[in-house]
């Protein structure tokens, strides 16, 4: 039965909400500055991220339509 049942990756997954965290604040520090290119980059890194995360989710049979708040 365990074969049939996809390991859950639950520390993969939460290293990548960590990392969009992570990637979520540094955009908060650098619009307090108006740097937008710095802005711009951490805002690729958190697709990169959220994509890795729908990959994850995949898996687990689980369709997952990510994007930033609004």
């Amino acid at each position: 039965m365990e074969d049939l049942v996809p390991n859950i990756k639950q520390v993969e997954i939460i290293g990548v909400l960590d990392h969009i965290q992570k990637a979520n604040y540094m955009i908060f520090l650098h619009r307090l500055r108006n740097e937008e290119s710095m802005i711009k980059q951490f805002e690729r890194q958190r697709e990169d991220y959220l994509e890795q995360l729908k990959k994850l989710l995949a898996e687990l049979s689980i369709k997952a339509t990510l994007k930033e708040a609004a």
